[in-house]
């Protein structure tokens, strides 16, 4: 995170310069609060925002996975990815697919150029 920046505006911009943002469901998940912060607020952004549709993947690894009774109501209408799963390899070719992050790529190239703009204005 760059210094002196507000940890808000840092989590948005990360959210938003990424393709995807994987939720790794462990254990220790939902311990912290700002854990639980982050997750509803990428869950709300692929929600709020056009070009995050799909972006929030749910992924339960094989080691100390969060309990699927544990798992928040919001994540359980998502498809997690699940490593343990004999389709997963499968399951990750189709989600991070290459034109999928093309997309956003130029999405983020126009973000980018619009506030230089407003910048140079």
């Amino acid at each position: 995170m760059p210094c002196g920046r507000q940890h808000l505006q840092n989590l948005d911009d990360a959210v938003n310069g990424s393709a995807w943002t994987i939720l790794l469901l462990t254990e220790n998940f939902l311990r912290d609060t700002w854990c639980k912060f982050q997750f509803y607020t990428s869950l709300m952004n692929s929600v709020n925002r056009r070009h995050k549709y799909n972006s929030v993947i749910p992924m339960r690894p094989l080691n100390k996975p969060l309990p699927r009774e544990r798992t928040p109501f919001a994540l359980r209408t998502i498809n997690a990815l699940e490593e343990d799963s004999r389709g997963f390899p499968t399951q990750v070719e189709r989600i991070f697919q290459e034109s999928v992050y093309k997309i956003q790529q130029s999405v983020w190239r126009e973000a980018r150029s619009s506030v230089q703009r407003h910048f140079v204005s």
